[in-house]
């Protein structure tokens, strides 16, 4: 029998030898794939970052200025819900919109009206007699049609400038608004330099134009709706100041520039969110979108700034091959460690729970429904927010996304399935809609629903992952906000007309009525003279009847004669020009010389201003002040007028301020503001004279002048009357 022999070292060297060179070679086998895993990962993850990050900025500038196109909608109808518009309630209306808070960017809402050359002169006049004496249609030049800026809002500032221009005579804001004209859509100009633009900060804008028809005229073909062009309503945009309430003052890791059209060349360039450098650096990210805004195409061209891969994602994958190369090192170490590896194996996994953990708490907190749709096998899975949304139990598995479908609203349904299948099939990343869900108990909410595509290495869509934001709340109020808004302007126009219509036609019959008086009772006051003198030795206790005739017809002429003034203030044009109150206030005690001797009146005047307004008003409203002051005086007392001014400063005008002070008879504080009103009276006329219409006929000089009147007194203690009125009115006709 053989004896049996150990076997050789040599084999087992060489078996060791070949397993740790097998097991060292694939350790770097798979260094090497580690590292080209990270470089691709690095490449894709900051590439889908440069792609969101420019997706945020098209989106934002696509939706910003879809609402400014409806801010043009709504101006138009409200331009239609009224027969006629003044300049204060375009204004008003303006003010409503809150523009600078919930529309930052947009310089003002306009009108522009269309006119032929026949209708340009009237049109002129027509404007000039609302206050504006120099308003003009410019420019100036012949043509077959003009469209001249009637109103624009805010009426302040670089606004101003644009007063009466004729933009159609600019070809790029032409070409924009004959694209508005013939479409009935909003159409945005080429960049163009606003008319705004005085003085530094000269910037390059555009103008977005939806047209007016007039009512009743048909709109069916391009000639029908170019016969019936009213005007436009449009808003001028400062491009710099745009893009500021567009995307704020956040410093974004991409820069950006905007181009007018597809053409990227310089003399295009019309915005860039960085000091522009025409030698480019080369960057790791550059590409080219398109943003069509009222059918004028923009070219924006993103590139990624310096900053936009941290030093830490570009060293990562370099770290990672160290990495195996220290693991290269230590593999056998690492080997013999397995049962410590395996304990480090459950600390991750403990590690990876608590993240998962982590991520349902904080899915759970925002209360949105957070899906993933998997394109490929078409299936769609959700977060457990869906069971606390909607009211059905979450499924084990992922459910069809046509069973997902079926929780869309009815109404909604084929819409909402329609539009996705059709956004998987172009080119854009970013899908956001509002649409409704039906719950479990029946009722349906309102939803935001937004998603982003996720695409496979071929470049095709793989799967679409997104969040869905109850917004029932903000639609039930946006709702409930339009129709109390549409209620009120509707009841609040209807009663303003009626009254309006009501207090003209009282007026105008008083205006005629007391002017057609005057001539009878002038007349019979002669006659009453001619009676007295004639026949005064024949009458004899008849005369006392013939002074009562006399006195009672003397009363009905004051009385005409303040109505004929009262309602003088407000139909017949004044001239405005500067008036120096101190001389209004001389003229006055020179007319009222008699009386202040008659009861020994002491009337102090302090310096006053000089303001803008009418000679003859002003003289009318002192001398009825002063007069009254001197006729309700007390018994025994000593007659004391003092007249003082303060100036008072505001924000955007400066005013000043009158007292007017009596020591006479007064008046309760509770009957303050009906000594204001026509044929008011607080006293019996036999005590003091008077046709109740004084302080009213004050009131309306005073408010004709752009100013206010209150009084205050104590009965027994005298009475002051508190004028203010605008300091540096534009001279024209009050």
């Amino acid at each position: 029998m053989s004896e049996l022999k150990p076997k050789s070292n040599f084999n087992q060297t060489i078996t060791r030898t070949t397993l740790l060179g097998g097991l060292f070679v694939c350790s770097v086998v798979i260094t090497l794939v580690a590292w080209y895993i990270s470089y691709s990962t690095l490449k894709e993850r900051t590439a889908d970052r440069f792609d969101y990050t420019i997706g945020n900025i098209q989106s934002a500038i696509q939706e910003r200025m879809a609402a400014y196109k409806q801010v043009l909608r709504s101006a138009v109808g409200f331009y239609y819900a009224a027969d006629t518009i003044t300049r204060a309630e375009w204004s008003r209306y303006v003010q409503t919109l809150q523009l600078e808070k919930a529309y930052p960017g947009i310089q003002g809402v306009g009108f522009t009206i269309r006119l032929s050359p026949d209708e340009v002169p009237e049109f002129t006049q027509k404007v000039r007699a609302e206050g504006y004496p120099m308003f003009r249609v410019w420019p100036e030049h012949a043509r077959e049609e003009y469209h001249s800026i009637l109103y624009l809002a805010p009426f302040t500032g670089r606004n101003l400038r644009a007063f009466g221009y004729d933009m159609f005579t600019e070809q790029h804001r032409r070409a924009a608004m004959e694209r508005a004209r013939d479409s009935g859509d909003p159409a945005a100009s080429q960049m163009v330099t606003l008319v705004q633009e005085i003085g530094s900060d000269v910037q390059k804008g555009c103008l977005i134009y939806l047209p007016v028809y007039r009512p009743k005229m048909s709109l069916a073909t391009v000639a029908d709706r170019r016969a019936a062009l009213k005007g436009f309503v449009y808003s001028p945009f400062r491009i710099n100041d745009l893009m500021r309430g567009i995307l704020g003052s956040v410093d974004t890791p991409v820069e950006f520039e905007m181009y007018d059209g597809r053409n990227t060349d310089t003399s295009n360039l019309f915005y860039t969110s960085h000091k522009y450098n025409a030698q480019k650096s080369s960057a790791a990210f550059s590409t080219s979108r398109y943003v069509t805004v009222g059918g004028n195409e923009w070219t924006v061209v993103f590139t990624s700034r310096p900053n936009f891969v941290s030093r830490y994602e570009l060293r990562l994958p370099n770290i990672i091959a160290i990495a195996g190369i220290i693991v290269n090192v230590l593999l056998l170490f690492i080997l013999m460690r397995l049962s410590a590896l395996s304990k480090k194996n459950r600390v991750l996994a403990e590690q990876y729970k608590a993240e998962k953990d982590r991520y349902e708490i904080v899915s759970l907190s925002t209360n949105d429904i957070i899906w993933e749709w998997d394109i490929v096998a078409n299936t769609v899975t959700c977060n457990k927010n869906f069971e606390v949304v909607l009211g059905y139990p979450l499924p084990d598995e992922p459910f069809s996304f046509a069973s997902w479908i079926s929780y869309v609203h009815p109404e909604d349904r084929d819409g909402v399935a329609t539009e996705m299948q059709t956004f998987i099939k172009g080119d854009q990343k970013f899908w956001s809609g509002e649409y409704r869900l039906q719950k479990k108990d029946g009722t349906a909410i309102y939803i935001l629903d937004r998603g982003r595509l996720i695409f496979d290495a071929a470049g095709k869509p793989a799967s679409m992952v997104g969040s869905m934001i109850n917004i029932t709340e903000r639609k039930m109020a946006e709702d409930a906000q339009r129709r109390f808004n549409e209620e009120l302007e509707q009841t609040v126009l209807a009663r303003t007309l009626e009254l309006q219509r009501s207090n003209e036609d009282l007026e105008r019959f008083a205006h005629v009525a007391s002017h057609d008086l005057k001539e009878p009772v002038r007349k019979m006051r002669t006659g009453i003279d001619l009676v007295k003198i004639r026949y005064q030795n024949v009458l004899g206790d008849g005369v006392a009847l013939i002074d009562r005739l006399a006195k009672s017809a003397s009363r009905l002429n004051q009385m005409i004669e303040s109505i004929l003034a009262y309602s003088t203030v407000k139909f017949e044009a004044q001239n405005a020009e500067a008036v120096d109150l101190n001389e209004v206030l001389h003229h006055v005690t020179d007319d009222l010389e008699l009386v202040i001797s008659e009861k020994d009146a002491q009337v102090n005047v302090h310096p006053l201003p000089i303001i803008e307004g009418s000679p003859v008003l002003l003289h009318q409203l002192f001398y009825n002040l002063v007069n009254n002051a001197l006729k309700f005086t007390r018994a025994g007392v000593k007659p004391v007028v003092t007249i003082e001014s303060k100036p008072l400063h505001g924000s955007e005008q400066d005013w000043v301020e009158i007292h007017l002070s009596d020591n006479g008879i007064g008046f309760n504080e509770e009957e303050a503001a009906k000594i204001f009103h026509s044929f008011v009276r607080l006293h019996p006329k036999d005590l003091f004279e008077g046709t109740g219409l004084g302080l009213a006929l004050c009131k309306r000089v005073v408010e004709r002048h752009g100013g206010t009147i209150t009084a205050t007194g104590r009965p027994g203690h005298g009475a002051t009357f508190i004028l203010t009125f605008p300091v540096n009115q534009h001279q024209g006709l009050i």
